[in-house]
């Protein structure tokens, strides 16, 4: 870049662009440090705020929860393949949220399965500990893993509801735990209201039966009732409503939901549900009130007190719309308190 013009003047342009350059570094020199730490401070300062949120910040997943094992110990078949829920009492506790764990993974394992665990034996005898963990709680429970000799199968519960046309698989209890089932069978004393359909029942038309399950040549029997509205009661379990039809509460009281699925053509509402306040059986002092409305379809909330201990029944109704001049057709189902 040339200095003069061809005429011999001065080109002025090099030397501003020399001086402009020149300023410019040294206002660097001068300020340039000062912004730098003036930057530091900002930087250590945004820092040392967000490291004492971090070491200040606790999060309490436990709020009056507990989680129990319903045994110390369970005997289970070799090859056995079981829903932990069997095992576990949970209260304000969300089982997603449980980490499990055995001693021997070789013999016992817990595998996740939908939205629950099962247990899984393997084809050998032996014992393990397993250990469920959830915030600062923390259980533990024998497995006893052994080849079932003479393994036994009972139905889980006295009675069963099944809705009219539908199939139903009756839950079992064997001993012990996980024992094969593939090779039971039932009966029914009246096929006309329900029979046996492969591994379930099938509710052919209203009314009740007695139904028999199978194994070994041994018979165990349970009531079995067919009726057009199936009736759902649900209770609160880890924050969430599942179908339930027994609770065992901590405390005295506890909210249900009750739902039904909608078979005949009519649509009930609140005023439809018939309760028999407890009068089947109140060992508790139950007493239940209503509500209101729940977010779901045909779905309402009920209020229940249970002072005391012992066992209450509820005889929960919906007049069925086919069957309203036949007393004692209409659709019901129980629940239970134990206390």
């Amino acid at each position: 870049m040339a200095f003069k013009n061809k005429d011999g003047t001065v080109n002025s342009f090099p030397i501003v662009l020399i001086f402009t350059v020149l300023a410019i570094a040294g206002y660097i020199l001068l300020f340039g440090l000062d912004i730098k730490k003036k930057v530091e401070d900002v930087v250590e300062d945004l820092t040392t705020v967000t490291t004492k949120q971090t070491e200040t910040t606790t999060i309490k997943l436990c709020n009056g929860c507990s989680m129990n094992f319903i045994s110390d110990s369970f005997d289970f078949s070799t090859n056995a393949d079981v829903d932990v829920r069997d095992l576990l009492k949970l209260d304000k506790v969300s089982l997603r949220s449980v980490q499990f764990t055995s001693s021997n993974e070789q013999l016992v394992n817990i595998k996740p399965y939908a939205n629950s665990f099962k247990v899984v034996t393997s084809n050998l005898n032996g014992q393990a500990t397993i250990t469920a963990k959830y915030d600062s709680i923390t259980i533990t429970a024998v497995i006893n893993v052994m080849n079932p000799s003479n393994g036994t199968v009972k139905f889980k519960y006295d009675y069963y509801f099944i809705a009219k046309g539908k199939n139903f698989a009756p839950e079992l209890s064997t001993y012990p735990y996980g024992l094969n089932t593939s090779d039971i069978t039932y009966q029914c004393t009246d096929e006309k209201i329900a029979k046996p359909y492969k591994m379930e029942l099938k509710g052919n038309q209203v009314g009740e039966t007695t139904c028999y399950v199978i194994k070994n040549g041994k018979k165990q029997a349970t009531k079995v009732y067919v009726v057009y509205d199936y009736i759902r009661v649900k209770i609160n379990e880890g924050g969430e409503y599942q179908v339930a039809r027994e609770i065992t509460p901590n405390g005295n009281s506890f909210d249900i939901q009750i739902t039904y699925d909608r078979l005949t053509k009519k649509d009930f509402d609140q005023t439809n549900i018939q309760l028999d306040n407890f009068a089947t059986r109140n060992d508790t002092g139950a007493t239940i009130t209503y509500v209101g409305p729940a977010p779901n379809a045909r779905t309402w909330i009920y209020h229940v007190e249970a002072p005391g201990t012992g066992k209450s029944i509820l005889k929960i109704t919906i007049p069925d719309e086919d069957l309203k001049n036949k007393p004692g057709f209409n659709s019901f189902t129980y629940f239970e308190i134990n206390k």
